[in-house]
């Protein structure tokens, strides 16, 4: 009998101590509960910018040089908007860094396919972020893209899909892209 108890209260002691550690190691701290929230709920936690914000945004791009596969392009923000919650101003969103590239490699590859302007639809298919640093510029944010693949889908032949690898900034982004250019002209 005086053995048990403290077996009993080590084990206890134990399975207290493990769930504490594993709260501490996952950071399960959310509230999580099953619940319907209202428009007068949920607007309070939306982002300014989603919900707006980002129709202020307005990019040009001033510079591209094509290198076969490479591209590389300078672009300046005309307009900005800057959150209300980031107490250093404007940075580059995920959203808009996705449209300039999406733009960068429209022109890229509507240019290597041989057209003089923009005659076919084209579709981001995939993309893959990373993102190591806000980038906080406004002029000359840098995109660097090299084509890493391209072919003809199986499943669509007139899809004709490039995959580009890019870096923004010397790789405060950087990833994958895949766009897909309808081109229906094409012989089979």
């Amino acid at each position: 009998m005086k053995l048990t108890l403290p077996i009993i209260f080590l084990a206890i002691f134990s399975i207290e101590y493990h769930s504490l550690y594993a709260v501490e190691k996952n950071c399960n701290i959310f509230k999580l509960e099953r619940k319907s929230l209202t428009e007068t709920e949920f607007h309070p936690l939306a982002s300014p910018y989603l919900d707006g914000g980002i129709a202020q945004d307005r990019f040009k791009i001033k510079k591209i040089d094509i290198d076969g596969t490479k591209i590389t392009a300078l672009v300046d923000m005309i307009s900005t908007y800057a959150s209300p919650t980031d107490t250093e101003g404007f940075h580059l969103s995920s959203p808009l860094a996705e449209m300039m590239l999406a733009q960068i490699g429209i022109i890229h590859g509507s240019y290597i396919l041989g057209y003089q302007k923009k005659e076919t639809e084209v579709f981001m298919k995939k993309i893959e972020k990373e993102f190591k640093e806000p980038i906080r510029s406004q002029k000359n944010i840098k995109f660097e893209m090299e084509i890493t693949a391209s072919k003809r889908s199986r499943k669509n032949p007139s899809l004709v899909l490039i995959t580009y690898e890019y870096k923004i900034n010397q790789g405060s982004f950087s990833g994958k892209t895949t766009l897909a250019f309808v081109m229906p002209n094409l012989p089979k």
